[in-house]
């Protein structure tokens, strides 16, 4: 009864073995292709059947746990299990890899440990990683808006010292003298005021929120064989 590869198995096919007397049976790998044998003994002969099903392609499947936790903060990480498995004697290495989709800035990244599973059949773990926000700090101050404090304060400065060299004016300047020095003094209070970052803090930058879906890409080079998977990932 030759199995179909999915755990059920085809019509049963009988052989003549000759005689029944003192039968045994082995079930090996004869022909080295990675799938099992028979060989049959009897006191009279010897007799091998080779195991030629249609189904026997050497292959391996791919599964994938759920991002655990499947909805995380920006700067959290979650992880999945990655299984592969050999099917009809496959040996091979499979080598892992994997994109984030959609590509913001910053993207989720992720990487596998290990990130190749060998002799077919195996599991990785997969981590997904995000960017914390950077928090800005309650008490900074831009430099452009220490610039703009800078000019104030040298304008003003400039402009007491000049009227300070200049002397008091007469009698019939006052009228402009008077203009003079509410202008100073409004020169004055723009340079001391100026424009603060409001010291209420906040945070900028870190991985968007939105859902994301990882691509997950097995590979094997002997045989050429190539499989993928996606899991969902949520950042809130």
């Amino acid at each position: 009864m030759l199995g179909n590869g999915d755990g059920t198995f085809q019509d049963p096919q009988n052989y003549n073995l000759g005689t029944n007397d003192g039968v045994s049976e082995v079930v090996t790998d004869f022909s080295g292709d990675g799938k099992p044998d028979l060989a049959i003994a009897t006191s009279a002969f010897l007799t091998i059947l080779l195991n030629v099903s249609a189904s026997g392609a050497q292959d391996f499947n791919i599964g994938a746990t759920p991002l655990s936790p499947a909805r995380i903060s920006a700067g959290g990480s979650s992880t999945s299990t990655i299984t592969s498995t050999s099917m009809n004697g496959f040996s091979g290495s499979v080598t892992l890899s994997c994109t984030v989709a959609p590509g913001s800035t910053p993207a989720p990244s992720c990487s596998f440990n290990p990130s190749t599973i060998a002799n077919g059949s195996g599991s990785a773990t997969l981590t997904v990683f995000t960017t914390a926000p950077r928090v800005l700090s309650s008490t900074s101050v831009s430099l452009k808006e220490k610039g703009q404090r800078g000019l104030g304060w040298a304008a003003g400065g400039s402009i007491m010292t000049a009227l300070l060299l200049l002397g008091v004016p007469s009698r019939r300047r006052q009228s402009h003298s008077a203009g003079g020095l509410g202008l100073v003094i409004l020169i004055f209070l723009a340079g001391c005021g100026g424009g603060g970052s409001g010291g209420n803090g906040g945070k900028t930058g870190g991985t968007p929120a939105g859902s994301y879906t990882i691509t997950v890409k097995a590979t094997s080079s002997s045989p050429q064989l190539s499989h993928t998977l996606n899991v969902a990932l949520a950042v809130q």
